[in-house]
């Protein structure tokens, strides 16, 4: 569990969970103040793509600091 360990701004956990949340609300408010599918659809593909780029840095940053996944 110690990459887990809480490090500050520095916790690779704390900015995917803070990402996460921020896209989330990011398409809560696309979707209350516009209605057309295609808006959110377009925002979803973009948070998708954010997210999945997140995740594989945080995993290259894991591997180069342990040696393995």
């Amino acid at each position: 569990m110690k990459n887990l360990d809480y490090r500050g701004w520095e916790s690779t956990t704390l900015r995917l969970v803070l990402l996460v949340f921020f896209i989330g609300t990011i398409l809560l408010i696309a979707d209350k103040i516009n209605g057309d599918q295609w808006i959110t659809g377009i925002i979803g593909i973009v948070a998708s793509y954010v997210i999945k780029e997140s995740v594989s840095k945080a995993s290259e940053a894991y591997r180069d600091r342990n040696g393995k996944i």
